[in-house]
């Protein structure tokens, strides 16, 4: 975030905790179901949507991450 998106360090502050709060949200009390089979603890699917949004928050939607230029920020 703070290389490539050239984020503020309060920008990613904000950007992660409402990552945390609307990704990290536990989907499952158990890891295990009855047959023996691992369940994910928390949904990839939100996880993707809070990286999404914030990539679009910057400005950046639809762009390459890595386009070939040198960040600013050294990170």
């Amino acid at each position: 975030m703070l290389g490539v998106l050239e984020m503020t360090i309060d920008d990613c502050m904000e950007a992660f905790s409402l990552m945390m709060s609307k990704a990290f949200v536990q989907k499952h009390m158990s890891h295990f179901s009855l047959r023996g089979k691992v369940q994910a603890r928390y949904s990839t699917t939100a996880l993707e949507d809070c990286i999404s949004k914030t990539i679009e928050n910057v400005g950046m939607a639809g762009a390459k991450l890595r386009n070939g230029k040198d960040p600013r920020c050294k990170v």
